[in-house]
């Protein structure tokens, strides 16, 4: 959650006072909303991620690598992008994410890149995996649609959940290369 004002700031002053910085308060959860489209017949998926549109693609993730596993999709290339502001956010997705890192076989499929726009420390935005690589700066949709529409395995899919302008940067990007080859777009929308 990020601190705004009203509620969240609220939330972020109780939590500043609290000895360890941390609150636990009851809470409900909404959704889900929408369903998952399955992406199983295609060889190459790419998930974009801005924010808290990971919740999204995580489920993706782990929905192909089990397919992966049990030979029941062409799923053979995963490339999960997510843009975040600080690193912050990675703790809130770490039980998640070490989930998925830890599932049979996603060395083979999985790439993961982790994009921070305004590291708090420029020190911190350091890649300890070939598979899992972090880059300090604006994620580039264009650029990573281009560089995997070149090695794609089979039809690819293309899909994004984020913020309203990183959204159409992707659909752009995808836009470019669909008289190129098989490539579908789909896009989850969030908004207030």
């Amino acid at each position: 959650m990020s601190k705004k004002s009203g509620m969240t700031a609220k939330l972020h002053a109780r939590a500043l006072a609290a000895p360890s910085n941390r609150i636990t308060i009851p809470s409900y959860i909404e959704g889900p909303y929408g369903g998952l489209e399955s992406l199983h017949s295609y060889g190459t998926v790419l998930l974009f991620a801005g924010g808290v549109g990971i919740t999204h693609q995580l489920s993706h993730v782990r929905d192909l690598l089990a397919s992966y596993d049990t030979s029941t999709s062409a799923i053979q290339n995963i490339v999960l992008i997510w843009s975040v502001r600080t690193q912050d956010a990675f703790d809130w997705v770490h039980p998640w994410m070490s989930e998925i890192l830890q599932m049979p076989h996603r060395r083979d499929v999985l790439k993961v890149l982790l994009f921070v726009t305004k590291p708090k420390h420029a020190g911190d935005v350091v890649s300890r995996s070939t598979q899992v690589k972090m880059f300090g700066g604006r994620c580039k949709p264009g650029r990573i649609v281009e560089e995997e529409f070149e090695k794609r395995k089979g039809a690819m899919a293309v899909t994004v959940c984020g913020p309203g302008a990183f959204a159409d940067e992707v659909r752009g990007a995808v836009r470019e290369r669909v008289e190129e080859g098989v490539v579908d777009f789909q896009e989850e929308s969030f908004s207030w």
